[in-house]
């Protein structure tokens, strides 16, 4: 059986006692988080790295559809004019070329084309795969955060009302001011670590703000 001293049982009962009216009250506040679907969304949407590397695999694949095309037939016109002692009239002559490819030339155009479209989309994938792993490491880090966030959060509103309640009831003489002083320095600590993890949420939420809406 474990003895508690007189001091390990009031702070407990403090503690019990604050917890159990400050819980339900603070329980009832919900923070809207952004789902890892809806993250992943906006990041496909508006990440400005991933739409410079879909916009260069788009624009290799377009390089690579005219490499493989029969070339164009190109048209001239040309005016010429003719004239002697007696006479001046205009010719007009019109000119249409069709480039034709040798059978084993354009063979290798297209295999050449082939294999560019499908590297710039292996570029792109591989790409596309490792942001969305730093997005989804950025949205469970900033998660993880956000419950460490109201955890201390819970624990230093209960060390808040603890603090009050151990004040009216030195004022009463029902405990002592090193029990009153033992509550006050868990107050400090817990609303120390909870203003620090504050300011950590807060760059983890901003980086991860960067990586789904930049601008």
């Amino acid at each position: 059986m474990v003895l508690l001293s007189r001091t390990e049982r009031t702070v407990g009962a403090l503690l019990l006692f604050i917890t159990a009216a400050v819980t339900p009250a603070i329980g009832q506040e919900h923070v809207r988080r952004m789902s890892l679907d809806e993250a992943v969304r906006l990041f496909n949407e508006n990440n400005l790295a991933l739409r410079r590397s879909r916009a260069t695999s788009t624009a290799v694949a377009g390089a690579s559809r005219q490499l493989m095309a029969y070339p164009n037939p190109t048209a001239s016109v040309t005016h010429e004019t003719v004239s002697d002692q007696a006479t001046s009239y205009t010719e007009t002559y019109f000119t249409l070329t069709q480039p034709v490819d040798w059978p084993w030339s354009y063979g290798d155009r297209r295999r050449i084309g082939a294999r560019r479209t499908e590297a710039a989309s292996a570029e792109f994938r591989a790409d596309s795969a490792h942001m969305i792993f730093e997005l989804k490491a950025a949205y469970v880090e900033t998660a993880a955060a956000e419950g460490a966030w109201e955890v201390l959060s819970q624990v230093a509103e209960v060390f808040r009302r603890a603090d009050q309640r151990a004040t009216a009831r030195l004022e009463e003489g029902d405990i002592s001011s090193f029990e009153l002083k033992r509550i006050r320095i868990e107050r400090s600590r817990y609303e120390q670590r909870w203003m620090e993890m504050e300011m950590e949420l807060a760059l983890l939420r901003r980086s991860l703000g960067a990586l789904t809406v930049p601008g």
